[in-house]
């Protein structure tokens, strides 16, 4: 697929679609993290799914649909390639090792989405803010991760107030510590212990096929 891929840089906060539009660039990153979040009515905002280098955006793509049922967002800054979505299916009718390497991965992100709900709904901002970071420092080779407290509430989608709350009990314990629009990890030990159960090896957010 090399000569149809274009390297981009994935700036944070770009929205790469919305909700309900045609998906018109499968994104394979190399570097940082782009989520999908889903919106109520009223604005509120959480994401379900996180995808960095291990995967890719773009599986209305490869299932025929087209249409993406949630925003598709930069949320850690990076870069990575696009290929336009008919050249990818292109690829993907003429080569069987393209399907099955796609519809594994596809499998581990519906799984993701699941763990998702099941983390919004029983554990703690703190713990899912902890298993966030611990996610996105993989994701990015680093220990500092450029997000904002903003940023974070979406992603966690809960108020900036609890998230900020949750941060600055974190940084008080000295496992983590706030910048302008930074986050850096000084105790992954701790870090780890205060995040939910969701976290380990084999958590699906970040499984690769």
């Amino acid at each position: 697929m090399h000569p149809q891929l274009e390297r981009v840089r994935l700036l944070p906060g770009t929205v790469l679609c919305r909700a309900g539009e045609a998906v018109r660039h499968a994104y394979f990153p190399h570097t940082g993290v782009i989520s999908l979040v889903g919106l109520t009515a009223e604005g509120h905002a959480l994401q379900v799914a996180a995808v960095d280098r291990r995967g890719f955006v773009g599986v209305p793509i490869v299932l025929g649909t087209h249409a993406t049922a949630h925003d598709i967002v930069v949320h850690v800054p990076g870069e990575a390639h696009r290929i336009r979505a008919e050249h990818l299916m292109t690829q993907y009718q003429q080569r069987p090792d393209l399907r099955r390497a796609s519809l594994g991965w596809v499998h581990g992100h519906v799984a993701a989405i699941g763990q998702s709900v099941i983390c919004h709904r029983f554990h703690t901002v703190r713990q899912r803010l902890c298993r966030w970071l611990l996610i996105s420092a993989a994701s990015v080779d680093a220990t500092t991760i450029p997000v904002t407290q903003e940023c974070l509430a979406q992603i966690l989608g809960s108020p900036r107030s609890t998230v900020s709350a949750a941060a600055i009990q974190l940084q008080d314990r000295g496992v983590i510590r706030l910048r302008h629009g930074k986050v850096q990890i000084v105790d992954r030990l701790a870090l780890e212990a205060s995040a939910c159960e969701c976290h380990s090896t084999e958590d699906p957010l970040m499984t690769g096929p």
